[in-house]
């Protein structure tokens, strides 16, 4: 199966082994800020795009370069611990066990042929208590972590950097394309508890002034958390009446 794989990543060398050795028989397509690359070529990593500002825009140089060649985009972030895959017995016990990058790529790739869409991911992180038996959902969100998505013409929007995962979910929604997470794969990323990446910049201002600007371009799909002070998610319901034509459809 033919891909692209990226690696999407800031400030962590330290992680290209590890990645590298969780990703074996690929090559991994670095995408790294601008004057990092010495540092990552040090630490053996396989290629190099020494070439963005920040980590939205190097989404946007790996979709291009995957799409140029026709290619599905495989983009993983750089601090990627381990994968499980989990089911329910027949008590309805949750059971997990370790699954590779590998099977996870086969997995998306394959379901976002199956259902024709753009846009795919895993669960939206690693408990697996929010495992419903589900293995495939169709219309909900997905975060940046390990993302799936096929050549066409969408890119990430750079002024919305932080939260750029929710605006392109609510786009292909609203343009009525399936988003395809696969609810039974978990990946275990520590994002906010190690230097580096996103975090370089992440504090309670910038990511505020994400969330502002979100909320403003989508007013009404986009809505406060309502267990996370200070996060948001999206309003399913408003987004299902604009596909059922209920509300007029808003120039943005």
């Amino acid at each position: 199966m033919n891909f692209h794989l990226a690696i999407i990543s800031h400030k962590r060398p330290h992680n290209v082994k590890s990645m590298q050795n969780l990703c074996a028989g690929y090559i991994c397509n670095w995408y790294i800020n601008k004057g990092e690359g010495a540092e990552y070529l040090k630490a053996g990593a396989h290629a190099v795009n020494e070439m963005s500002d920040n980590i939205c825009q190097a989404r946007n140089f790996a979709l291009d370069h995957a799409f140029a060649g026709n290619l599905p985009s495989i983009q993983i972030s750089d601090d990627l611990r381990n994968i499980k895959r989990i089911s329910m017995d027949c008590s309805g016990k949750r059971v997990a066990s370790f699954s590779t990058v590998r099977e996870t790529i086969n997995n998306l790739i394959d379901n976002l042929k199956k259902y024709s869409a753009f846009f795919g991911g895993v669960a939206i992180n690693n408990n697996p208590l929010n495992y419903t038996g589900e293995d495939i959902s169709t219309d909900k969100l997905i975060v940046n972590d390990f993302i799936c998505m096929m050549p066409g013409n969408y890119r990430f929007d750079e002024s919305l950097a932080l939260k750029e995962d929710y605006d392109m979910c609510v786009r292909q929604l609203i343009d009525g394309n399936k988003i395809i997470r696969v609810n039974n794969i978990l990946c275990d990323f520590p994002h906010r508890q190690n230097d580096g990446g996103a975090n370089t910049y992440r504090n309670d201002i910038t990511e505020a002034t994400a969330t502002r600007a979100l909320m403003a371009k989508w007013p009404k799909y986009i809505i406060p958390h309502h267990t996370r002070p200070g996060q948001v998610g999206l309003d399913y319901k408003a987004i299902q009446r604009r596909l059922d034509g209920v509300e007029p459809i808003d120039l943005f």
